[in-house]
């Protein structure tokens, strides 16, 4: 079995409701698992609790109660630690416009204490931005401007990579340039990638192995080879074959 990079273990995430006493679930005794080389596909609809568990995972939100795990390391002193070998994009890029895409990178990293500047070049050509590394983001369209957040999510030497929803708003183009992108990430430098999108037939060319969260739970994890030989439908069936069928 491959490292283990991330685990949830029994993770709940409990919010109170606005003007009220009343607390509901967004994640209840949530089990997951990543390892590494994994490109893993996180699927599930509006509201299913994949954004609160990256949230969490990232250390942009803390759970109600449960544990998680990083590179082996589960202690909130390690944790801290073990982030810093994390990238995520989550919602949109944090991109200043008046800015190029080369001072974009240099400010974060000076932020992060990163000596080494040709780092900064070394990620915009491996999405693909070493061109433009001098025009302004005003410029970029919203393609480049992904690329872009995912170079700064990747400046560091980052070896897991997480990314929310990041092929929304692409055109078709766009998003085969993402795939490509996240391929060679994944197969050329090791990075272990987690990936939420409800475009279920683009994370069919991707992912290695998927995650099935329904309703704050996971409900199935399942290795694409094993997903072949158990279904010859599309992933959207599946998923809502198992959803329906409770299966844990």
């Amino acid at each position: 079995m491959c490292e283990l990079v991330f685990a949830a273990r029994n993770i709940t995430k409990q919010y109170r409701k606005a003007r009220s006493r009343e607390k509901f679930n967004t994640l209840m005794n949530f089990q997951m698992e990543v390892h590494r080389g994994d490109i893993y596909g996180f699927v599930g609809e509006n509201g299913a609790g994949k954004t609160t568990l990256i949230r969490i995972l990232a250390g942009r939100s803390e759970q109600t109660s449960g544990e998680l795990e990083l590179f082996g390391k589960s202690s909130e002193e390690e944790l801290y630690k073990q982030r810093g070998r994390i990238g995520a994009l989550i919602e949109s890029p944090a991109l200043n416009p008046g800015m190029t895409a080369k001072d974009n990178l240099e400010v974060l990293r000076l932020q992060q204490g990163i000596k080494d500047r040709k780092c900064i070049f070394d990620v915009l050509e491996t999405v693909g931005l070493e061109e433009a590394a001098y025009k302004k983001v005003k410029d970029f369209s919203f393609g480049m401007k992904q690329r872009l957040g995912i170079a700064m999510s990747l400046l560091g030497n980052k070896e897991f990579l997480v990314l929310d929803e990041p092929m929304n708003g692409l055109d078709p183009e766009g998003i085969a340039e993402l795939r490509e992108i996240l391929q060679k990430l994944n197969q050329e430098q090791g990075v272990t990638i987690l990936i939420s999108s409800h475009l279920l037939g683009e994370l069919n060319q991707l992912a290695t192995c998927y995650g099935f969260v329904h309703a704050g739970k996971m409900v199935e994890q399942i290795s694409a080879e094993e997903l072949k030989e158990k279904s010859t439908s599309s992933l959207e069936t599946y998923y809502m074959s198992v959803i329906k069928g409770g299966r844990r």
